[in-house]
C-alpha cells in the first residue's frame, strides 16, 4: 500500500499521480503500485527543487509496519528516533504569520 501526500505543489504532479493511485482527498494519493513504480513516482516529484511538501508512505516488513521519505518543508514533518516516526510541528514564523493574517485563515482568540 502506498500513500502520497502533496502540499503546495504545482498541479501537474496531481495530474501524474493520477495515472497510479486514486486521490481519495485533495493532495491524498492511495494506492498498491509495485515498489518500481513507486520509486519513479519518486523520482520525477523530487527531480526539481523542493516547491511545497512531499510525504511518500509505504508498507514494508519493519516492525513499525511501514517506511517513509519526504520532501520539501511543512508545519508537519515526520522525524525518526530510534526506530519511531514521531510528528514534529514547526512554528510558524513572523513572516508566515502575516502572510496568513493578509489572506484572513489567523484569527486571534480575544481571550
Amino acid at each position: 500500500m502506498l500513500l502520497i501526500i502533496l502540499e503546495k505543489v504545482p498541479r501537474k504532479w496531481k495530474g501524474v499521480l493520477s495515472r497510479w493511485l486514486l486521490e481519495i482527498r485533495p493532495g491524498v494519493f492511495l494506492g498498491n503500485p509495485t515498489p518500481r513504480v513507486r520509486d519513479e513516482l519518486w523520482k520525477k516529484l523530487t527531480s526539481g527543487p523542493a516547491i511545497g511538501y512531499t510525504l511518500q508512505v509505504w508498507s514494508s516488513r519493519v516492525p513499525r509496519g511501514f517506511d517513509y521519505r519526504q520532501y520539501g518543508q511543512s508545519t508537519r514533518m515526520l522525524e525518526d528516533f530510534e526506530g519511531l516516526a514521531l510528528v514534529t510541528l514547526r512554528k510558524a514564523t513572523r513572516k508566515t504569520r502575516m502572510v496568513k493574517r493578509r489572506q484572513g485563515k489567523l484569527f486571534r482568540d480575544s481571550a
